[in-house]
C-alpha cells in the first residue's frame, strides 16, 4: 500500500447534520443521539448529509414537522428566510477514520433515489443519495457548529 493511499484512509470523514437551534446546547454537551429516522425502517442511527445544504434541508423538515406546518421546504425560505439562523443550525461532524465502519448508506431513501447497493457501501450511497447513517450515537467531541 502506498503511503498516499494510507494517508487518505487515515483522514476523518466530514459530514453535516441539520437540526433545530433549540437542541444545540443538548447536542454540544451530549452529542447526537441515535434515532429511528423518518421512515421508521427499524434502523437506529444518526442521519448525516454530505453537504451543508443537504443538512439544512433536513433541519427545515424537522422544524416544519415539529411545528406541524404542512409547507414544502422551498416555502420555508419565504416564510422564515431572515430568521432562519435563529431557528436552525447546521453542524459539522468529523467522523474519525477508525469509526467509519459504523457508516451506512441511507437505506430509507434508497428506493427513492434508485440506490441498489448494500448498506455497508456508504460511500456509493453518499454519492448517489447525499446522506448516510451513523450506527449509534455521535459523540459531542466530533461536532462543531458550521
Amino acid at each position: 500500500m502506498s503511503s498516499i493511499l494510507f494517508e487518505m484512509e487515515d483522514k476523518p470523514v466530514i459530514l453535516y447534520h441539520g437540526t433545530l437551534r433549540s437542541r444545540l446546547d443538548s447536542i454540544m454537551s451530549g452529542g447526537l443521539k441515535a434515532g429511528s429516522g423518518w421512515g421508521g425502517a427499524g434502523t437506529h442511527g444518526v442521519y448525516l448529509s454530505g453537504s451543508p445544504a443537504g443538512a439544512l434541508y433536513w433541519a427545515k423538515i424537522a422544524y416544519m414537522s415539529e411545528q406541524e406546518e404542512g409547507m414544502e421546504p422551498e416555502k420555508f425560505d419565504r416564510k422564515y428566510g431572515k430568521d432562519q439562523d435563529k431557528l436552525l443550525v447546521v453542524l459539522k461532524v468529523r467522523v474519525p477514520s477508525e469509526a467509519t465502519e459504523n457508516l451506512r448508506a441511507d437505506m430509507e431513501q434508497a428506493e427513492e433515489y434508485g440506490f441498489e447497493g448494500e448498506p455497508e457501501d456508504w460511500q456509493s450511497g453518499l454519492a448517489e443519495i447525499g446522506d448516510v447513517m451513523y450506527l449509534g450515537d455521535v459523540p459531542a467531541e466530533w461536532i462543531s457548529v458550521l
